[in-house]
């Protein structure tokens, strides 16, 4: 008997454990990414700074590399590369303009610390699309570790 039960419990493959991580990671990241995203846009001190595009590219290929620079209340000149993707900067305006003014959220304890600000928060919606790929990751984890199938019964809604 206590055989039986041996042979039918499912074995976790290494495969299903790494998944689970990784969309577990995935998720963990990100929420603590817009934790402190938020965090800048609560308590950050608010300036304008100059994003221009630093890329250099070869042959016919466009390609863009955003940087971001500010200048500090306390008059330190500061420039950083922004996490935010082009799509979401070409939304907010013409990105490709060299010079263009954006909104930028930093601390003032530790300016190196800065995120630019688009209209609407719309650098969220970068954080959302990498929580549901985190949670679609996971989701497979979770199901390849489980010892019993998951069943959908959808019957009983019909009545």
């Amino acid at each position: 008997m206590e055989n039986a039960r041996t042979t039918e419990e499912k074995k976790i493959s290494i495969w299903a454990r790494l998944t689970l991580l990784v969309g577990s990671l995935i998720i963990l990241i990100t929420c603590v990414s817009t934790m402190g995203a938020i965090y800048l846009d609560l308590a950050g001190v608010k300036t304008s700074g100059a994003l221009s595009n630093v890329a250099k590219c070869s042959g016919a290929k466009t390609c863009w590399t955003g940087k971001v620079e500010f200048t500090t209340s306390a008059g330190k000149e500061i420039a950083f590369y922004p996490k935010t993707s082009r799509f979401i900067l070409d939304l907010d305006g013409y990105a490709s303009e060299s010079g263009r003014e954006v909104d930028v959220r930093y601390f003032e304890t530790l300016p190196m610390l800065a995120k630019v600000s688009v209209a609407y928060h719309l650098e969220y919606f970068n954080k959302i699309t990498w929580t549901l790929i985190g949670l679609v990751v996971a989701f497979f984890g979770w199901v390849a570790t489980r010892k019993r199938a998951v069943v959908l019964d959808f019957s009983k809604g019909k009545k």
